[in-house]
């Protein structure tokens, strides 16, 4: 069973004090997600159309993960 795999762009953020502690997503429509990111004490900001850059699966791709990560562009969608 070949794995898919994403290039993604996660925002890591400080969220309001109110939601400290909570875990939110979405799940109509266009979804996002707020997730806590325990490493940097703060929280990851996701979106369904905005967060993966390029995908694939393992069936298609040539060569393994870590090497398409290195030749694909790494633009952001940070505005």
């Amino acid at each position: 069973m070949p794995l898919k795999h994403e290039l993604v762009e996660i925002a890591i953020i400080d969220p309001p004090a109110e939601l400290g502690g909570l875990a939110v997503t979405v799940m109509d429509g266009a979804f996002f997600s707020s997730m806590p990111f325990p490493a940097a004490n703060a929280y990851s900001l996701t979106h369904v159309r905005y967060t993966p850059h390029f995908g694939w699966t393992d069936d298609n791709a040539g060569e393994g993960a870590y090497q398409m990560a290195q030749r694909l562009p790494h633009e952001t969608r940070w505005r």
